[in-house]
């Protein structure tokens, strides 16, 4: 052993790790709960038929001669309701025994599907949902170093470009992944060597012999003139003959009865497969018919959750349970975890033309102030002091309280339709109320790309807003009520690009915001944009600009006399300033935020860091080992990680460079890319 170090270890852990150098995915910290092995496949099918090639193919292409060789991946493609997804499913069933760690099955489609995706695996191995990063990336690595040393399948479903995809692949020698295309997955191909399987339409064979399998086979044997009938209109769609089967099944119909309420509906040259989705609609009672309508309303491709089906049907969440399942056991909707819905393929196509063609805009409607009211009152419970939406709609009111967790699990949960409903709302107003209401999920800046797009919606809605202020006449010190909007949304857009290290853009933005801001006549919209411009400054390092900028915040903060608002303004002013200045401010601040641990710790983060820049290295290391603990436990993963980042420049050789890959590690797990990015390039400098 070298000299000067000593390693020991006592106590009990459930492992132990000596490392030098640590690079790639590798994650320190939680692990599963409880150790389990999910098994997530849809039940077996009974009357399988037709693919026995494409599962040979499958078989060559997922289980090798080396067992022990990487992961293999597979891409299925054919026509929506040819059965790619049943191939899967089929194929895992029957080789379930050689992925002993887990087999899993995911569907994608939607604004943050792929990340809601990550967290729903990474639960099902065990891991508590507060131990799972945010990010997309995060979850990533998480689940790569997870599977890394896993003999697992995973089903990846309706698959549209290779980046929803990729984060999901196992990394395990000897796993699987089977990836349901809807959309051309060349990167996936080229990086990963998948190869294709396709699937051709069910021949008239196949077709007849799935319904002789799936139905009574004398109810088959008496009709045969019926089932060429049926099988011609469902056009080798599996999807279509499932959905009749349903219909033969529930109403204990003879074929020719489903064949003649199919013929009646027009020519047969003129029927496609809507017409086997109608019948099987029509039979539907009144209330599962317009919950079939709103999820075809639903905006975006992410599952609605039964409470925002609720709401748009004006009904209680009780009422929907027999409907639910009627859409359920009719092969028309599909059920995924936590009682939410979607669609899929041709279902949902002609789910959306039934809404079209009823009360669509209507549901649709009612979905959007769904989400836009319970979205504001979430974003209220979890940033109770930010006051925008008070201020630009004091006739809305106070919302129903929510408790704060739940709120932010909503939030998080919901980000995806959020985002769509944004991008899908025509009313100005309420784009810029979702914009609002996202912003507790947005500015942990784990999101930065989703952010830029969905605030620049926002801000081309403010812009396009010409409010009636007439209701608002009691607000005489704003001159425009759609230019603080697009200050407070300018600010949320250049937060965004910040994140994003894009300095240039952030500041050209924000001086959008700021010039906004003035025609308005916020003194509050104002001192952000000075306050964001300043701390851009500071990540260019450019302090003596930075804290002209910041003194001009805290002028104004003092203008406007909320303490809150002056203590938060102390803060980011200390940040710019030397060490003899900073202190005294941070001790204010810290007193004005006494009970609110969060800022209490990032008040200690640069408490640390004045003390370090001041030579009192003892004490700030204790004050910044301090925040490791505190931020680190409550999950703080910008004030973890950078104060990993203040103990390296306090230290010197390995030790420094120790604390520098302990960085690393909370910034590429947690997904913020342009930090790890910034930490890996200090390490290769220092060699």
């Amino acid at each position: 052993m070298a000299e000067g170090i000593h390693n020991e270890f006592s106590g009990e852990a459930g492992s132990v790790l000596q490392a030098g150098k640590i690079y790639g995915d590798v994650y320190l910290g939680a692990r599963p709960e409880e150790p389990r092995t999910p098994n997530q496949l849809g039940a077996k099918a009974v009357h399988y038929v037709n693919n026995e090639r494409q599962l040979t193919r499958l078989e060559t292409i997922l289980r090798p001669e080396n067992a022990e060789g990487g992961p293999r991946t597979a891409l299925i493609g054919g026509a929506p309701g040819s059965g790619r997804t049943a191939l899967a499913t089929e194929w895992c069933h029957r080789h379930r025994n050689s992925y002993p760690d887990g087999l899993f099955y995911t569907r994608l489609g939607g604004a943050g599907s792929a990340n809601s995706a990550l967290a729903d695996m990474l639960t099902a191995v065990g891991f508590g949902r507060g131990d799972i990063p945010s990010s997309v990336d995060g979850r990533a690595a998480m689940w790569r170093t997870w599977s890394s040393r896993k003999r697992l399948a995973v089903i990846i479903d309706d698959a549209l470009r290779s980046a929803e995809a990729e984060p999901l692949l196992p990394t395990g020698p000897g796993s699987a992944a089977l990836v349901v295309q809807v959309g051309s997955l060349t990167k996936l191909q080229a990086r990963h060597s998948a190869k294709h399987v396709r699937l051709e339409p069910l021949s008239e064979e196949a077709a007849r012999s799935l319904l002789e399998r799936a139905l009574e086979p004398e109810k088959v044997a008496a009709e045969p003139d019926a089932v060429t009938g049926l099988v011609r209109f469902c056009g080798g769609s599996a999807t279509a003959l499932n959905v009749a089967v349903a219909l033969i099944d529930e109403f204990d119909w003879p074929v020719s009865r489903l064949v003649r309420q199919l013929e009646r509906k027009g020519p047969l040259a003129e029927l496609s497969l809507a017409a086997m989705f109608d019948t099987a609609y029509e039979r539907l009672e009144p209330l599962a018919q317009r919950c079939y309508r709103a999820i075809g309303a639903h905006p975006g491709a992410d599952p609605a959750g039964v409470a925002a089906l609720a709401a748009a049907l004006d009904v209680s969440v009780d009422d929907l349970t027999a409907p639910m399942r009627e859409l359920v056991r009719a092969s028309l909707v599909q059920e995924e975890d936590d009682e939410r819905y979607r669609l899929g393929g041709l279902i949902a196509e002609h789910a959306a033309a039934k809404a079209a063609a009823a009360d669509g805009p209507l549901l649709t409607g009612a979905l959007l102030t769904h989400y836009r009211i319970r979205g504001l009152a979430c974003a209220e419970a979890v940033k109770p002091r930010r006051g925008w939406v008070e201020e630009l709609w004091p006739s809305l009111g106070r919302f129903a309280p929510v408790p704060k967790d739940e709120a932010l699990r909503w939030l998080e949960v919901e980000r995806g339709n959020l985002a769509a409903a944004a991008a899908a709302a025509e009313d100005p107003e309420w784009v810029v109320q979702l914009c609002l209401a996202l912003w507790p999920v947005h500015e942990t800046g784990e999101f930065p790309a989703e952010m830029v797009a969905v605030n620049g919606v926002g801000v081309e809605a403010a812009g396009a807003w010409d409010s009636d202020l007439a209701d608002l006449a009691d607000l005489a010190d704003l001159a425009d009520l759609a230019d603080l909007a697009r200050a407070v949304l300018g600010t949320q857009l250049g937060f965004g690009h910040r994140q994003l290290r894009n300095w240039a853009r952030a500041i050209e933005v924000f001086g959008e915001a700021g010039e906004a801001a003035e025609r308005a006549g916020s003194l509050a919209a104002q001192a952000t944009v000075l306050e964001s411009i300043g701390l851009i400054r500071i990540d260019e390092e450019r302090f003596a600009e930075a804290g002209e900028l910041l003194d001009r915040n805290l002028v104004l903060a003092e203008r406007i006399g909320a303490g809150r608002r002056i203590a938060m303004a102390k803060f980011h002013l200390a940040k710019a300033s030397p060490p003899e200045i900073a202190l005294p401010l941070l001790d204010e601040a810290r007193a004005e935020f006494a009970g609110d641990a969060a800022n209490l710790r990032k008040v200690d983060l640069w408490r640390g860091i004045k003390l370090g820049e001041r030579g009192d290295r003892a004490v700030a290391e204790d004050l910044l080992n301090a925040v490791v603990r505190e931020a680190g436990a409550a999950k703080q993963h910008r004030e973890h990680a950078r104060a990993w980042e203040e103990l390296a420049k306090l230290a010197d050789g390995a030790a420094a460079r120790q604390k520098w890959e302990r960085a690393l590690e909370i910034w590429r797990l947690r997904g913020f890319t342009a930090e790890a990015r910034a930490v890996l390039s200090r390490l290769s400098a220092a060699g």
